[in-house]
Order: structure tokens, then C-alpha cells, then sequence
């Protein structure tokens, strides 16, 4: 049987190795979370998916989850926050964007709400803030594309 972690995070790495043309690895981390690749060496991308159909995506951090994300975001710089919603699109947040929407609080559970009406932008919020920015469903592409100067796809 095929889990939903493999599908959603499939997902993932399938519209990175569709659109990328060249210069790009991704190889996974070997960290206590599933779900955390590194990217050309230099940056990782966590992943976290919501099953839901449609809007409102929820997804849960543990003060762990949170812990691990911003101890990457240190060691290499930035980490990629993927947030798969349902089956509807990718959201990719950077940790500028992560610190405004959850802070690091011990013992304490975070969460991040996407929403987005039909035809619309994503828009995302979480327990310490919101982002008034709006999201498109190929952040995660841009962010990648703008990061390594990857060729794309056409």
C-alpha cells in the first residue's frame, strides 16, 4: 500500500525533477523527522502535508518539528517549509516567512492555517502572525529557480 506520505511528498519531488531541467540533486536528510531533503547540497526543504480536499489547510508543529526546521535554518541558512494542500496545490515558505507565522515556544504546539477561494492566491496564517503576501502554487519552483539559478523545463 502506498502511504500518503509517499504521495505527498511525491508530489513534491516529482514538480521539482518535471520543471528543473539541470542542476539540481536532492538527496534526503537523515534527521529524527521524515520528510527533510537537501537540496543541491545547500539548502533543505521540509515537507508537511495536509489530506484535506479543500480549503482550509491546518498543519500541526510540535515544538520538536519547529526545533528541528529552525536548528536547519540556521545550520545552512534558510529551510524550505512545504506545505502540501490536499490535492489542490504547494505552498513554500522561506524562514522570513516562518518567523512571522511561529515562533519557538517550548512545549508548545504551532500551527499554519492556508486558505484559498476559488481562482484565488493562497493565503497563509499561523498561531504567532500572518503573512499579508499571497502565495502562488509555484512558490516552491520560484524559490528553488531563484535560489541555484536552475534551468527550467519547458
Amino acid at each position: 500500500m502506498i502511504s500518503d506520505t509517499a504521495k505527498f511528498h511525491g508530489v513534491i519531488l516529482l514538480t521539482l525533477i518535471e520543471n528543473i531541467s539541470s542542476g539540481l540533486t536532492i538527496r534526503k536528510l537523515n534527521t529524527e523527522i521524515n520528510g527533510i531533503y537537501l537540496i543541491n547540497n545547500k539548502i533543505p526543504l521540509y515537507a508537511k502535508y495536509a489530506s484535506k480536499r479543500t480549503s482550509p489547510w491546518s498543519f500541526t508543529f510540535h515544538y520538536t518539528h519547529l526545533q528541528q526546521y529552525y536548528d536547519l535554518a540556521i545550520e545552512y541558512g534558510d529551510c524550505l517549509m512545504v506545505l502540501v494542500c490536499g490535492s489542490d496545490g504547494i505552498v513554500t515558505l522561506g524562514k522570513s516567512d516562518m518567523k512571522k507565522l511561529v515562533k519557538l515556544d517550548h512545549d508548545i504546539q504551532k500551527r499554519i492555517t492556508v486558505t484559498r477561494r476559488l481562482k484565488q492566491m493562497y493565503s497563509v496564517s499561523g498561531s504567532d502572525g500572518d503573512i499579508e503576501k499571497k502565495f502562488s502554487s509555484k512558490s516552491l519552483l520560484e524559490y528553488v529557480i531563484n535560489m541555484f539559478e536552475v534551468s527550467v523545463a519547458k
